[in-house]
């Protein structure tokens, strides 16, 4: 019997999403250490810190390690090489909270310096990590990212998140019954604020 358009999508879009997974979960067993029984993200403090390399790096995609990174592995991470870069950056991989974010390092300017940075990695890539989505920080597609969220539920959060701001409480978010309730809430986590010098927004330190 021929299989209907609707199963053969749904068929494809699992083997899809099982395919990245692994490719993430080998991306990661290879830049250190290997994933363990829970998966290739482990929580911190003891465990392994997974986060993202992008922009103007000499070694970009997602990496995990067991603590944080040296500051001997800066000529991997930054080909902004000026003094200036190099100190922010082993400040942010010493002082701040890497795992399952991106560190992004952008030139200020074309042949300008390099503005380390560090940002949230996107839901889905935190849900193929096993990672909760930090619904402090989380967006429209963040949560939908979520098995079981669509559109309309994610709007539901992010209306509870307005109410509720600094914790993780899903009670009379409509279209949850106790059950789908405690499993979502097991998925996200509400984070701290990062340090100033931690986010985005920190200008570029000088020389």
């Amino acid at each position: 019997m021929l299989r209907s358009v609707p199963a053969e999508r749904a068929v494809l879009a699992t083997a899809l999403v099982v395919l990245a997974g692994l490719g993430i979960g080998r991306a990661c067993t290879d830049s250190g250490g290997d994933a363990g029984p829970e998966g290739p993200a482990a929580a911190p403090g003891g465990a392994r810190i997974c986060f993202e390399v992008a922009g103007a790096s000499g070694r970009p995609g997602l990496r995990c390690a067991p603590e944080p990174p040296a500051a001997s592995e800066l000529d991997l991470l930054a080909p902004c090489d000026d003094a200036a870069t190099l100190r922010r950056t082993e400040r942010l991989l010493r002082e701040c909270p890497l795992h399952g974010r991106r560190l992004v390092l952008a030139p200020q300017r074309p042949d300008g310096p390099c503005v380390p940075r560090l940002t949230e990695l996107p839901g889905a890539t935190r849900v193929l990590l096993g990672l909760p989505i930090d619904l402090r920080t989380a967006g429209r597609a963040d949560l939908e990212a979520l098995p079981g969220v669509g559109p309309r539920l994610a709007l539901e959060l992010l209306r509870a998140r307005e109410g509720r701001p600094g914790r993780v409480d899903l009670e009379g978010v409509a279209g949850l019954g106790p059950r789908r309730r405690a499993a979502l809430e097991r998925r996200l986590a509400w984070s701290p604020e990062p340090g100033p010098g931690c986010g985005s927004a920190e200008p570029p330190e000088t020389p």
